[in-house]
């Protein structure tokens, strides 16, 4: 299963991540784009809770879903370290029901990519907007298919340590350009004095796009693109090698 055994060390690998930089960045989107004051966030593929626990302290109320219960075993350590409450369910972005509509929702860190790698990606697409309010925003990052074609890296090792321990990433990616798709086998190994203690695998398949068959996608299922640009470069220029996109979509 996808982020099992990895949602143990996935805050250690991304713990340089710029959150903070992307709330800003998000409600810099909110601003530009929300046609009413956006209040409720849905938060899709919420994982341990690293864009979710800064908007609830921004004040906003948040309720996340994920489908690895070991992400939202971690995500709920972090809330009641941070005396903060959310809302997590469990659930596949195609099939989840929340009876309820939010004022935005978010499918941040590639996310939707994991989602289209499972079938197709419309009637997820769809089962989103189902949850969105009237001309409420949609806002989620993807990846481009010219720079996955041309500048993806086969393999890839990065090392880390947390608690005297040592933890060696390693990836060996291979891409499928007639599927556009792409399979990421990770393989976590840690290590305490030099001796391995645990050796875990995980095979991650994810779907890319192009900005044009995406744009479709999001027509079908009832949303209009508003804004498409290099993630976190409000207002930048798309190019071949702009790996992660963003899509602002409305509903209508």
């Amino acid at each position: 299963m996808v982020f099992h055994q990895y949602a143990q060390y996935y805050d250690v690998f991304y713990k340089d991540k710029e959150y903070k930089r992307e709330i800003l960045y998000l409600r810099a989107l909110f601003r530009k784009y929300g046609k009413t004051k956006i209040k409720t966030i849905l938060d899709l593929g919420c994982g341990t809770g690293g864009h979710m626990i800064p908007l609830l302290q921004n004040g906003f109320l948040v309720m996340g879903v994920d489908i690895s219960a070991q992400m939202l075993k971690v995500a709920r350590s972090k809330l009641n370290r941070a005396a903060l409450k959310a809302d997590l369910k469990r659930g596949s972005l195609q099939t989840f029901r929340l009876h309820k509509k939010f004022d935005a929702v978010l499918c941040l860190f590639s996310v939707i990519n994991y989602a289209a790698a499972q079938g197709d990606i419309v009637p997820t697409l769809r089962n989103i907007t189902r949850h969105l309010k009237k001309q409420s925003l949609f806002i989620f990052d993807f990846w481009n298919a010219s720079a996955v074609v041309d500048y993806y890296r086969p393999r890839k090792s990065a090392n880390f340590r947390k608690n005297g321990m040592d933890i060696e990433r390693q990836s060996v990616t291979k891409v499928y350009p007639s599927q556009k798709r792409c399979e990421v086998n990770y393989s976590c190994i840690l290590r305490q004095d030099g001796r391995v203690i645990r050796h875990d695998k995980e095979k991650h398949v994810l779907r890319y796009f192009s900005p044009e068959e995406m744009t479709d996608c999001l027509r079908k299922a009832g949303l209009k693109v508003v804004d498409m640009h290099p993630f976190l470069h409000f207002g930048g220029k798309i190019r071949r090698n702009s790996w992660d996109l963003t899509a602002v979509a409305q509903k209508a």
